[in-house]
């Protein structure tokens, strides 16, 4: 992959995870737990507490999946 690809393809992943506000309100809504949702991306249920609270954000080796279980969770019926 070349340079410039590898930079848009790191811009995406940033463009792709909400803000953390909605973070925490896409998985209440789907009515799972933070240790759920960290287990499915592979980190600890305080990471996840970090990345809702925006105290932290995920790195780019987590940062892509979060966001995929996120848009997923977003697509479950209330």
């Amino acid at each position: 992959m070349s340079d410039l690809e590898e930079l848009i393809q790191k811009v995406r992943s940033r463009a792709a995870l909400p803000d953390p506000v909605t973070r925490r309100a896409i998985r209440e809504a789907a009515g799972v737990t933070r240790q759920e949702v960290a287990e499915v991306v592979g980190v600890t249920r305080q990471a996840i507490a970090y990345w809702e609270t925006g105290d932290r954000s995920p790195g780019p080796g987590h940062r892509e999946r979060y966001a995929e279980v996120l848009r997923r969770l977003a697509l479950v019926p209330a």
